[in-house]
């Protein structure tokens, strides 16, 4: 699904450049963790002093970059995708058959966004906070139902348009 044909490019606009922002978030993620385990290692087994909570933090960071990655991956279509029955179809009906799961996946990201948001209220109910940080785990847990909100919003664009919202990570952006 994320071969770009001609006429196929996703057309920039204001979802589109919110998208691209996020994205830019989530690789400031992914470095800030290199960097975090970088310098925990070199503290750990060259001056015998380890990152304060670099575990902690790195345990977060990786729970954000994965609930990050489900908007990111779905507004480019570079789901996963089972294409054995879909090849055998004809152009129309694997455009119809590609925006009802789009809109069965949006469905479904939807309730489990609430499911996580209702989840996260309890646990901001119940005070747990993280280890050392005190980082509040009702706050992450309703961070990460907005990230699957997001990737069923991403669904919903996707169907409605017949294209990705994003162009896909090996497409040639001209």
């Amino acid at each position: 699904m994320s071969e770009n044909q001609a006429g196929d490019q996703p057309a920039p606009g204001p979802v589109a450049w919110v998208f691209r922002a996020f994205s830019l978030v989530a690789g400031l993620m992914v470095a800030a963790m290199m960097f975090i385990t970088t310098f925990d290692v070199v503290g750990r087994y060259f001056f015998g002093r380890p990152l304060y909570a670099a575990f902690e933090v790195t345990e977060i960071l990786m729970g954000l970059i994965i609930f990050a990655g489900l908007p990111l991956a779905t507004a480019a279509r570079e789901n996963i995708t089972i294409s054995i029955l879909m090849e055998r179809l004809s152009q129309k009906a694997q455009d119809l058959g590609t925006r009802f799961f789009e809109l069965v996946c949006a469905a479904i990201c939807f309730a489990m966004g609430w499911r996580m948001w209702v989840y996260g209220a309890r646990l901001w109910r119940t005070g747990d906070q993280t280890l050392e940080l005190r980082v509040p785990i009702g706050l992450l847990a309703q961070v990460m139902a907005v990230l699957v909100v997001l990737a069923g919003v991403a669904f919903l664009i996707n169907a409605a348009r017949g294209r990705q919202l994003l162009p896909a990570a090996n497409a040639s952006v001209e």
